[in-house]
Formats: C-alpha cells, structure tokens, sequence
C-alpha cells in the first residue's frame, strides 16, 4: 500500500511510524455495523485519539506499547531494542479523509534493519492481540456517532521508513569514544545512585563499537599500569601482599578512580595515600561495564572480538599522557616499602604490622619468576629508597 509520505513528514515531531487501520460506524445498541468508513474518517480523529489516550485497563494501563514489548526467544534482542525505543505511543492522524495510526517512539539510536522488522513484528502482534484487542472493545464516542476502531486487519501496512528519516533529520552523532569521554563517563557513573547501571545503559545507548572502544581504553589503561611500584603499592594497601589476580583487581580499581588519581599514582604510586580508601569497592567494576554491554548487545564478549589493530592505537594514544615515577618498574621487597612509600605505609599498617612484614616476610614476590628476575636486574630503585638504603644501584 502506498503511504503519503510527504503529507505525513509533515507531522512529524519526533519520530513516528505509520500504519493502515479500519475504521468504522456502528449502531451503539446493537454493536452492528453501520457504515465502513474508509476514506472518511478523519473527522473523528480527535475522538479516537482522546479514547486512546484515555483507555487503561489493569492489562494495559498505557497506550505505551514498549511496557508490553516481549522477546521471549530473544532476550538479547529485546533488551537492544528497548535500550534504542524508550516509548511507543499509539494515537491516530489525519491526511486528507483518512485516518492512520501512528505511532510515536522515544528512541536513543536508530534500529537496524533486523531490529525494524522485530519491532514492527511485535507492533503487529500487539495491534492484533495485546493492547490493540483490548482497545477494540472500547467504542469512540463523537456527537451522535459510535466509532469502532480496529489497530489490525488482514492488510495492514507500516510506513517503516518514516522512523529512520524522522530520527536522522534530528538526531547527533554520540560523541567520538576516546580516552576523554572515557574518563568523563567514568566521573558522571560515580555521581549516580547506581553507577554501573548507569554506565552500562550510556554504554549500551552508544552501541556495540562504542561500548567495545570504552572496554579496550579499559584494558589499555589497566595494561599501562602494570608497574612493579603500584605492585608493592597494592600490596601495602592490601595490608598482606598481593597475588596476581589481586593485582588485577587493584588496577581495575585505580581505573575506577578517575584520570586524576590514575595518573598521580603512575607518577607516583605513594600518592594513592590520598586516593579513597582501597577496600571500599563501590565503583571497581566501572571499567568492566564496556565487555558488560557489548555482550548484552551482540551476545558476544569483547575478548571473542577483540581488535589488536585497535588495541595498539589506543596504547599509542593514552601512553602520551602517561609520566611513571622514576624506580616504578622495579619490585619492591618488604623491607623497601617504608621508603618507597612512606604514605601508605602508616596509613595502611600499623607500626606493629609494619615490623612482622619488613622482619620475616622480606621478599613478596615469587623470586622463581623470570620476569621478575629481569626487573630486579635492569630496573632501578627510586632514589628516595637509595638513599635510605644507602644502595645505590
């Protein structure tokens, strides 16, 4: 069936999709029917649309059709399309004599093709058997007349275009994903009652390449702080060591603070000793909440599609506005640790904790380690630790 696309972009003040219905006239006594109005409806516009938004029932109490949108197949599915289609109102407008149903969504993205012809599938299935059957029973009162209004007939049609070109006339590109709106993401999540939450939705509202470009900052970011400073640094504020999926989690945590206090602590890990206190995990997992919504996008985890190309664009780029301490790289043992980090020493153990540790528990690390025998032969101590040693090396 032909739409009259012109008149009805006309109308448009958000986006909206359009759809043949059948209207008719019927005896208020009887129910019977009376007159098929076809061509000629338009003069009750106003009533119908007035019925629609006023009809509630326990089932349906809204004309909003997204609170009854199911996949029950496909909950991925579901869940993308009502992250992009907030609301689906129903009302009717008028072009020339005829009538249309139209309804108008509240959308964050455009839908893909797939995700149109999902939705409008389930359009269908509610004009036909959820809240549009309810409202057939429901007769439009307008003067003398009884207007009986059905959403669903064998030859219904959507205008499904008209969604897409309403939402790109008036929609902006969601800002470019970069290490600044990385961090500025990770400062507004902070800022709200339910912080993943709400970073996942952002992230999710972006789409599955913006989501997976915020989880490759987040692994870059966690990588470029692989430093055996901030290592002994965990382990102080861990009060006893730090294993390597500890260590892990530290760094996911110090992502978590923010660029201001990731970027001191790479510069100089004893001014964590400012930063909240390292037990307290409101925030940790912000910096998972990319993987978190890719996955609930496309049913994949970032890692299966993850991109080397990316990766080393990323590590370039975020690596410039990096400066590590001098004796960063090098593997503290207990014995340094008051040197190296006189701050969170005494805010993170006592002086009696302090002595057990610098005493019989020299060494932290897994001296067996190839890796870790390199660091100790090539890096260098801070001075400050030097100094206080009187080891220089």
């Amino acid at each position: 069936m032909e739409f009259p696309v012109d008149e009805l972009r006309s109308q448009i003040t958000a986006p909206c999709l359009f759809s043949t219905i059948a209207v008719c006239q019927i005896d208020p006594e009887t129910r019977g029917l009376m007159e098929n109005l076809y061509d000629e409806a338009s003069q009750y516009r106003e009533a119908i649309s007035r019925s629609i938004k006023t009809f509630h029932t326990a089932e349906y109490p809204s004309n909003d059709l997204m609170r009854y949108f199911k996949l029950p197949d496909d909950p991925q599915r579901e869940t993308a399309i009502k992250r992009k289609v907030r609301s689906a109102e129903v009302d009717v407008t008028a072009v020339g004599e005829k009538l249309y149903a139209k309804l108008e969504l509240e959308l964050t993205m455009d839908l893909t093709g797939d995700e149109m012809d999902t939705f409008t599938g389930q359009i269908e299935n509610q004009y036909k058997s959820g809240w549009g059957e309810a409202f057939e029973q429901v007769d439009a009162a307008s003067g003398g007349d009884c207007i009986f209004l059905r959403l669903w007939h064998d030859d219904i049609a959507f205008c499904t275009d008209m969604a897409s070109m309403a939402f790109q006339e008036r929609s902006q590109p969601a800002p470019v994903m970069n290490q600044d709106s990385f961090w500025t993401l990770i400062d507004h999540a902070k800022k709200q009652a339910a912080p993943n939450e709400w970073l996942m939705e952002q992230l999710a509202d972006r789409g599955p390449e913006q989501a997976k470009t915020f989880d490759t900052i987040a692994r870059v970011y966690m990588d470029l702080a692989y430093q055996y400073g901030l290592w002994t640094a965990a382990s102080v504020m861990g009060r006893n060591g730090c294993s390597d999926d500890g260590f892990v989690d530290f760094r996911q945590w110090l992502v978590a603070q923010g660029k201001d206090v990731y970027l001191a602590a790479l510069k100089d890990p004893d001014s964590l000793a400012d930063a909240p206190p390292y037990h307290d995990w409101q925030y940790d997992s912000l910096p998972r909440m990319g993987d978190y919504a890719y996955e609930e996008l496309t049913g994949r985890n970032a890692f299966e599609d993850f991109d080397p190309d990316l990766y080393d664009t990323l590590e370039a780029e975020l690596k410039k506005d990096i400066v590590y301490g001098e004796g960063i790289g090098y593997p503290y043992d207990w014995q340094d640790a008051p040197a190296y980090l006189p701050r969170l020493c005494s805010k993170y153990l006592s002086a009696e904790q302090l002595d057990v540790r610098t005493g019989s528990q020299r060494y932290a690390w897994n001296l067996n380690n190839p890796e870790l025998q390199a660091a100790r032969r090539n890096a260098k101590k801070s001075e400050r630790v030097r100094k206080t040693k009187g080891n220089a090396r």
